[in-house]
């Protein structure tokens, strides 16, 4: 388990959380070395996700010279999970840099989400009741498994949205098929996701039919995220 932290780096998983969860790998600040930034993506931590920047975004990354890019090629974005935030709630007795530039930042953004006008924090433990709509009470496990399922390359799913479980299982081969069908049935109880039903049988194949949830009878053969 990634645990302790340089001061840089945890700086570093504020900013995202001060930014909104999500930023450009480039625009970070402070950077996370990647063996670090490896590793809190190993730990779910972090997500990278490849991602085509829009125009306007791309002009942030690079610049307004670049303005007249013919093609823009994906980035590699960064986003804190789920997880990543439970970290920083545990972790509140670990050091910033309060030096860099970034640092200030983060404090507004604090002072903001707890509306002080001074400088001292106060209670850290508000900060979170307030964050507590953006954090679930998920486990672990269901933390993970979301976060995978929202980084799944979208080639695997259906024009409509939909993500068949075949192509699913075959994902993520790491989940035995028992666990992996517990805690999909439980994020559905969660309202993260929808596990829904092919009433047409031309709609699925053998392979449908064998990767299908069945739970006392419910059969079950592709999801949606909400």
């Amino acid at each position: 388990m990634f645990i302790s932290p340089a001061p840089l780096t945890l700086l570093s998983l504020w900013s995202l959380l001060a930014g909104g969860r999500k930023e450009w790998l480039e625009l970070l600040r402070p950077e996370i070395p990647v063996k670090i930034r490896k590793s809190l993506v190993a730990e779910g931590l972090l997500l990278e996700n490849k991602e085509k920047p829009s125009p306007d975004e791309f002009i942030r990354i690079n610049g307004a010279k670049k303005k007249a890019a013919k093609t823009i090629a994906s980035r590699l974005r960064l986003i804190l999970t789920d997880k990543g935030i439970i970290y920083l709630q545990d972790h509140l007795d670990f050091p910033v840099a309060p030096n860099h530039k970034s640092a200030g930042l983060v404090l507004n953004w604090l002072f903001s989400q707890l509306s002080l006008k001074s400088s001292k924090f106060g209670d850290m433990a508000q900060l979170f009741d307030l964050l507590e709509s953006k954090t679930d009470k998920l486990s672990s496990d269901k933390i993970i498994l979301l976060e995978k399922l929202k980084s799944l390359d979208r080639s695997l799913f259906m024009p409509g949205g939909g993500l068949r479980l075949k192509a699913l299982r075959k994902a993520l081969p790491e989940y035995p098929r028992r666990q992996l069908d517990d805690l999909l049935w439980e994020l559905q109880k969660d309202g993260r996701l929808v596990l829904c039903l092919f009433d047409d049988p031309s709609e699925i194949d053998s392979e449908d039919e064998r990767a299908a949830i069945n739970k006392s009878g419910m059969v079950r053969h592709y999801l949606f995220l909400k």
